[in-house]
């Protein structure tokens, strides 16, 4: 990994640090590399591969290719080239509130040239993103703001309550120049239902959580592009979904919709019916569903990871920390956090058992050809321990 990163900071690094300079005449030759298409074909050695300004001009085994005149020249014996990654689940507004000048330059450093914003501001959006990565900052793709229930979880998302609501919501985010509709766990089940089927006719894909009041089958079915978290999923695979589903949203009503019981019973501490009760065949059915409609998902597994074992001190030890802010890493301390101290010593050996669930969950649907695309990380917890693929999905029906 370390020759893969270094390698491609050799070859990034360079484009992004000349800023405003035409980079269109300048020429950079990779020789003797190892190249990793990411398409499933086999590594290719010695390959040397010419790039001027921001293109790929040529590419073939080293005997054969010609090194222009006056081009940088490295020899990357020994290294791997690889595509640039992407993390498919970022919140714009949190990254640009939250030291951007750190934050970018962090995914460029972790070869995460492009990400896709979940949660975020429009008006940002609509100044830099869709546009070629900047100097230190990946290229940013699709837009949203969370469109949740009448008592949203989140500040700045877009309140529904009806399937009149749930239309003029994917008019006014198509009008604002989102590309994309965000989905959440609180949206009313007509609500849904008619976001899903304004944006069929609107063009726009909707992705997101799968809201408590629908399955996550139905939710496939109505066409929604990714589901986030695995939420929904393993609730998909119990032989009582309709009655955890039901005791879910009567806990929820009765909480008069307390961000902490939503946050803890949907997240952290949904029922432990949801393990007692899988059942391998409804698995089968629903995983088949999901690669039929093509319904990508994305597992979140670090933040899974990250919240089960908050406060391991392993953590704490992590040398990369000094590339994160004292402002960040305070934030990740659990005594210094309200939703991390919320939890008992009991929700967390639960949440630990939910996360061991997930891997041979997300095994299962990657055999049975469910697609899949990968975020680093969510809230930018445990940034560096995340495993990343390169994965794109498109946020529009017209091609890049």
């Amino acid at each position: 990994m370390r020759n893969i990163i270094a390698l491609f900071l050799i070859i990034f690094l360079p484009s992004l640090l000349l800023g405003q300079t035409n980079t269109a005449e300048q020429t950079l030759v990779l020789s003797r590399v190892t190249v990793i298409d990411m398409t499933g074909s086999p590594p290719q050695s010695d390959m040397t591969v010419v790039i001027t300004g921001n293109r790929i001009v040529a590419l073939g085994k080293t005997s054969k290719i010609s090194v222009p005149k006056n081009a940088q020249a490295i020899d990357a014996t020994g290294k791997f080239l690889i595509p640039g990654l992407w993390d498919m689940h970022v919140h714009i507004l949190f990254l640009l509130r939250q030291l951007p000048d750190t934050f970018f330059p962090l995914f460029v450093a972790n070869g995460v040239t492009s990400v896709r914003d979940m949660h975020g501001d429009l008006e940002s959006f609509n100044q830099f993103g869709n546009q070629p990565a900047q100097p230190m900052r990946p290229r940013v793709v699709g837009a949203s703001l969370i469109v949740d229930g009448p008592r949203p979880l989140w500040a700045a998302s877009i309140a529904v309550n009806s399937a009149e609501d749930g239309r003029k919501a994917v008019l006014d985010l198509k009008k604002r120049g989102a590309n994309f509709v965000k989905t959440y766990s609180l949206i009313p089940r007509d609500a849904f239902f008619a976001i899903a089927d304004e944006s069929k006719k609107q063009g726009i894909p909707f992705a997101g959580h799968v809201p408590v009041s629908v399955t996550a089958a139905e939710a496939s079915d109505a066409g929604i592009k990714s589901m986030e978290h695995l939420l929904g999923v393993l609730l998909g695979c119990s032989t009582e979904e309709d009655k955890l589903r039901k005791n879910l949203l009567d806990e929820i009503v009765k909480a008069d919709y307390s961000q902490d019981v939503v946050m803890r019973r949907l997240f952290f501490a949904p029922p432990e019916e949801i393990l007692d009760t899988y059942s391998e065949e409804r698995a089968t059915k629903l995983f088949a569903r999901f690669a039929r409609n093509n319904t990508w998902q994305v597992p979140s597994l670090v933040v899974w990871r990250g919240e089960a074992f908050a406060g391991d001190a392993a953590f704490a030890r992590d040398e990369r920390l000094k590339y994160v802010p004292r402002s960040i890493r305070e934030s990740w301390n659990p005594q210094n956090s309200d939703q991390l101290r919320s939890l008992s010593s009991a929700d967390i050996a639960y949440t630990r058992k939910l996360y061991e669930r997930y891997f041979p969950l997300v095994g299962a649907m990657r055999r049975a050809g469910v697609p899949f695309m990968v975020e680093r990380t969510r809230r930018i917890r445990m940034f560096f321990r995340a495993s990343a693929f390169t994965m794109k999905w498109r946020c529009s029906s017209k091609p890049d």
